[in-house]
């Protein structure tokens, strides 16, 4: 397939992205071992072609399935801590020797509760191997809960940005990598989350020694990768806290193979000219009374069989409901399922608007306050988390809306 123009990386250097979700039904994924790729969705029930790496005993890594998606789950326990670097992670790592550039993929959950909210845990390495900087060159932490990242030259002092705050917790998330490394300042870190970009970094000199005349690396000093946990915040811990996170479908590619980008983001067997049908979205589900009312519309709990804390009742007019920062993961068309009661027997109709969009929305009865319907309404969102869906009632009041789902 074609690269999309606007991710060619043969003329722009480094990307990292954020793009979009994986289900069970990628549990399949391709297992590859070679010089040129380390892959995995470890439904093989092993680790590998990657090996356990920074951690001990209990801190470890093990293949399980998460909702029933392959994956590994490390934890990490602070009743282990005993003062050493490797007491603070539990990581993978792979032989494979990236000199020049390479493409770095893999899905990652993390739970909430279960991985801090208030802390600061890397969860992706490149680590220059061999050189005498012998250190990391690049990390993605959470640092709270926001994906931020860092990089370096020669372990000198890095430069640190925040790349994605409120990061999504308790869904799959993919995260994409592709880095060009350079001593003649032409290396270049963009980052995109869920598509969009939010980091770019250009004319970088990584300078770790030993560097051949076509700028790259001369082995055997090379850029090696990491996944899982280094929780370096040691001043932070808490007595007998467990850090847990999940990741799966791990690509790790040497070069940039055309469609390089595609193939990782589908973790089903395919190949760089065949990525196939790539991964799908899942439900997300929004309380009314979470979101913002105003315009005399309120929140009440007085019918019942409602979900959450309450409901919105509208006012005759103007009333409104507005869902912010919708998680549109991957865009596009979707399906917008509203949970709503109306016990008048006549409809009503207001308005619906996504993202600036004003379309008519009508609710039939549900022949009770404390019956509830769920209207089926198709909807465009835009990628990440820039989407708002807000409900009006334009004179003719509206029914009472308990939750919104999106498919």
């Amino acid at each position: 397939m074609k690269t999309p123009t606007y991710l060619t990386c043969a003329t722009y250097g480094a990307f990292f992205a954020v793009c979009a979700l994986v289900s069970p039904v990628h549990a399949t994924n391709r297992v590859v071992n070679t010089s040129t790729e380390k892959s995995s969705g470890f439904a093989t029930g092993t680790i590998d072609p990657f090996s356990t790496c920074t951690t001990l005993p209990a801190n470890r890594g093990v293949v399980t399935t998460l909702n029933g998606q392959p994956c590994v789950k490390f934890q990490w326990h602070e009743a282990n801590y005993n003062g050493t670097r490797t007491a603070r992670g539990t990581e993978a790592c792979s032989a494979l020797a990236i000199e020049k550039e390479g493409w770095y993929g893999f899905y990652i959950y993390l739970p909430n509760p279960g991985f801090p909210m208030n802390k600061k845990s890397g969860i992706a390495q490149w680590f220059a191997d061999n050189s005498a900087c012998n250190s990391w060159m690049g990390m993605l932490d959470m640092v709270n809960n926001d994906l931020t990242i860092s990089h370096r030259g020669n372990c000198g002092t890095p430069t640190t940005a925040v790349v994605y705050p409120n990061f999504p917790r308790n869904r799959w998330v993919s995260i994409i990598a592709h880095v060009v490394v350079s001593h003649q300042n032409a290396g270049h870190f963009e980052v995109f989350v869920d598509g969009v970009s939010h980091y770019n970094a250009k004319n970088i000199n990584f300078g770790f020694d030993k560097w051949t005349s076509s700028d790259a690396l001369q082995a055997p000093v090379h850029i090696g990768l990491k996944f899982g946990q280094y929780d370096f915040d040691a001043g932070n811990f808490d007595k007998n806290e467990v850090r847990t996170s999940y990741y799966t479908n791990v690509t790790q590619v040497v070069g940039n193979p055309s469609g390089v980008l595609e193939y990782i983001r589908n973790p089903i067997p395919g190949s760089p000219t065949n990525p196939g049908p790539g991964p799908k979205p899942v439900a997300m589900t929004y309380q009314a009374e979470s979101a913002v009312v105003a315009g005399g519309a309120a929140v009440e709990s007085k019918n019942v069989n409602f979900i959450g804390k309450g409901y919105v009742n509208f006012s005759t007019a103007a009333g409104t409901l507005t869902f912010e920062k919708i998680d549109g993961q991957s865009g596009g068309a979707r399906t917008l399922e509203i949970r709503y009661a109306l016990g008048v027997p006549a409809a009503r109709t207001g308005q619906l608007v996504v993202n600036g969009v004003t379309t008519s929305i009508n609710f039939s009865s549900t022949g009770d306050w404390s019956k509830w319907a769920v209207k089926t309404v198709p909807v465009k969102l835009n990628v990440g988390t820039a989407n708002i869906i807000q409900f009006k009632s334009t004179g003719n009041d509206l029914a009472n809306i308990d939750e919104i789902t999106l498919r």
